[in-house]
């Protein structure tokens, strides 16, 4: 979850410290991590099909995993999947970027940058 997480965060959204956006993305990807589980069995068995398809569309580069592509490759994957033509491919890739983003920027060291109080 991690990569992927980092993949929709890279680069910072807003100017960071290199140290503090390692930190929030490890509280965003923990977050979604937290919100997946908290899924009823039957929507995080689809969640882990999903990741593991995801996992396996990085053959097309011909790499063995999403974490083995480059980091272009892996936004473009991420995009393709969060526009294609499967709307469960869509609300996977929603599910992760919203909970990532929000969870990104609830993380006090990025309120602090971006000059807000919390």
């Amino acid at each position: 979850m991690h990569a992927i997480v980092a993949a929709w965060l890279n680069p910072a959204p807003v100017s960071l410290p290199a140290a503090v956006h390692a930190a929030a993305i490890a509280h965003a990807a923990a977050f979604v991590e937290g919100q997946v589980s908290a899924l009823a069995l039957h929507y995080r068995s689809g969640f882990v099909l999903g990741l593991r398809a995801v996992d396996t569309s990085a053959l097309r580069w011909g790499a063995r995993s999403f974490v083995a592509l480059t980091p272009s490759q892996q936004a473009e994957l991420l995009h393709r999947w969060s526009v294609a033509p499967l709307p469960q491919a869509r609300q996977l890739m929603r599910l992760i970027r919203t909970s990532a983003l929000l969870a990104y920027f609830e993380f006090p060291g990025v309120i602090a940058a971006a000059g807000g109080a919390r």
